[in-house]
């Protein structure tokens, strides 16, 4: 049962008041008993010394019984109080309330004893006779001589000391009662406004527990309780800039985490993820929410990642991995996992995924370029090597072979130019070193050109070119040369997989905001597998062809760069057999 400090003041009021009143009253009782006996004492003693003048000493040491209970019985109805006469040998010789031939030899009563000793005696005990507690005096009757001739006993019952204790202990229990009564009004009243600013105060600490730190506690005393308050308040200001501070750290910490490229993952002792950035939701398809709380394995469900997390828990020391991922997309990374500590302790871990696809992929490009161009070369300059050695060792002399062998040197030794310069010109649109020089041009004029460039060789083919653009096309903005360029290559190509009596047909399609230009062709298509691929950089459909017919396997990654530099896009569109569609679009 809760008890709050206003009832427990109240209780500590009552209880203290209670206390007070109650060794008051003992000591009232105690006193006013007292003082009441002493005074009832007096008073007997005082009708005893009267009875003494009524009932002489020597009327008492004749110890005549029918003398003396007379004069008892007249003496008390003075007195209004029992009266007996002793001899001094105990013997009773009057009294006023019984008969004194009956009763018992008084000697060994206590208060006889002291008046035969010449004191007065005083008794309180219970009374068989009367059937009443009784206050006795007894004084001793002396003669003129100074001798005792008897004792002279008054006797009142107790039951007015009694009555008036009564009656002022009833008093002091009202007074008792009503003191409480005030008590309890004024102490609920003193208590509520001594407890009002605790009230305050600890409403204001149950809000401030609830994160509210910015209120204020109003300090209206200036005592210990106001002491408080304004502890209090600047606990409070303290806290809400320390909060402040903290929040305004974990902002920047989650912004810089937010913003990182790569993916951050956070997670304590059990592998439940603490913080997840917004690169792991898109990398892993998840969602930050989701994943509070969880175990590793439980959320990205990735077998790799969840070793090297517990690999790091378990061995408190950074550790380093590459992951790949097919879902939802094919990726790579780069794991770097390093343990959280806290005072020498691991408590947690964090992964940081680099992606390094691109790198992968630029590394295996590198790889296929380098094999591409050694093989490249190596085939020319075997040739080359091989014919220059066969002239050495005494063809140069054969006339009928000779020039042969020197137009198939000059042939490679072409080929190898061609190579080379189509390298150069890929690397330079690769590095961005070459200015393209953007103004007007009529794309029609360059078409037609183009196709006049390929007129013996489309007639040698027995290819037939057709340039469909029907009305006027609006200029763009380009590079004339290198949009010439674009065409020659892909014009070149459409000749060399074209079939015997083929066609090349060339069109155009304005659209809203770019104009899309097609070459399309009749010749032996491409598979679609190798769709995806046909614009890198040395790959070949048909490789032996390909050689055969002069190509470098770089001529469609060229236009590829070309367009994009434009901001245009390239694509292909094939069926195997029966011809292939190549595209560009150019902005307008």
């Amino acid at each position: 049962m809760k008890i709050n400090v206003s009832t427990k003041l109240i209780i500590n009021y009552l209880l203290l008041v209670v206390l007070v009143f109650s060794c008051t009253t003992f000591i009232l009782l105690y006193k006013l008993n007292y003082e009441s006996k002493a005074q009832l004492e007096n008073e007997l003693v005082t009708k005893a010394q009267l009875i003494s003048e009524f009932i002489p000493a020597p009327v008492i040491h004749q110890g005549n019984t029918n003398q003396i209970q007379p004069l008892v019985q007249i003496a008390k109805q003075k007195s209004r109080a029992r009266i007996t006469v002793i001899a001094k040998d105990g013997k009773v010789l009057g009294d006023s309330e019984s008969d004194p031939e009956i009763m018992e030899n008084h000697l060994t009563r206590p208060e006889v004893i002291d008046a035969l000793q010449g004191k007065t005696g005083a008794s309180t005990r219970y009374s068989y006779t009367l059937q009443k507690n009784m206050l006795y005096v007894a004084i001793p009757a002396k003669t003129n001589q100074r001798e005792i001739s008897g004792i002279i006993r008054v006797a009142l019952p107790v039951t007015t000391v009694n009555t008036l204790t009564v009656n002022i202990l009833k008093n002091l229990w009202i007074g008792i009662i009503v003191a409480l009564l005030l008590t309890i009004i004024l102490g609920y009243v003193s208590a509520y406004f001594i407890t009002k600013p605790i009230r305050q105060i600890n409403a204001m600490t149950q809000e401030a527990i609830k994160g509210n730190w910015s209120q204020k506690i109003p300090v209206t005393t200036q005592d210990e309780i106001g002491s408080l308050a304004k502890s209090l308040n600047l606990l409070f200001q303290q806290q809400q800039g320390n909060i402040e501070a903290i929040k305004n750290e974990q902002n920047k910490i989650t912004a810089i985490i937010s913003s990182m490229s790569e993916g951050v993952i956070a997670c304590d002792l059990d592998s439940r993820i603490l913080l997840i950035n917004k690169s792991i939701e898109k990398i892993f398809a998840v969602t930050a929410a989701n994943c509070r709380n969880k175990m590793l394995l439980e959320a990205v469900r990735n077998n790799e990642l969840d070793e090297i997390l517990n690999l790091t828990l378990r061995s408190g020391q950074p550790q380093q991995s590459e992951l790949s991922i097919l879902v939802p997309v094919q990726k790579i990374f780069q794991v770097y996992a390093s343990p959280l500590t806290n005072e020498d302790k691991t408590v947690g871990a964090v992964l940081v995924l680099h992606d390094i696809t691109t790198l992968k992929h630029l590394e295996n490009v590198r790889k296929e370029f380098i094999s591409n161009v050694s093989h490249e070369l190596k085939t020319p300059l075997t040739s080359i090597k091989g014919f220059i050695e066969t002239l050495l060792a005494g063809a140069l002399e054969d006339k009928n072979n000779n020039r042969r062998f020197l137009s198939i040197i000059q042939e490679h030794a072409d080929r190898l130019g061609k190579l080379i310069n189509d390298i150069l010109e890929l690397s330079k649109l690769e590095s961005k070193e070459i200015q393209l020089e953007f103004k007007p041009v009529a794309l029609p004029e360059i078409i037609r050109k183009t196709v006049e460039t390929f007129t013996p060789q489309l007639a040698k083919s027995k290819i037939t070119c057709a340039v469909n653009i029907t009305g006027s096309l609006p200029a763009v903005r380009a590079d004339q040369d290198k949009i010439a360029q674009v065409m020659i290559n892909l014009i070149d190509n459409a000749i060399k997989f074209n079939k015997e009596n083929g066609t090349i047909t060339i069109s155009a399609d304005l659209q809203i905001d770019f104009l899309k230009i097609k070459v399309q062709d009749t010749g032996i298509g491409l598979p679609s597998a190798d769709l995806p691929r046909i614009f890198e950089r040395f790959y070949r459909v048909d490789k032996a062809r390909s050689r055969d017919l002069g190509g470098t396997g770089l001529g469609l990654s060229i236009v590829k760069h070309i367009i994009e530099a434009h901001h245009g896009q390239v694509g292909v569109e094939s069926i195997q057999e029966q011809g292939s569609t190549f595209w560009f679009t150019l902005p307008l």
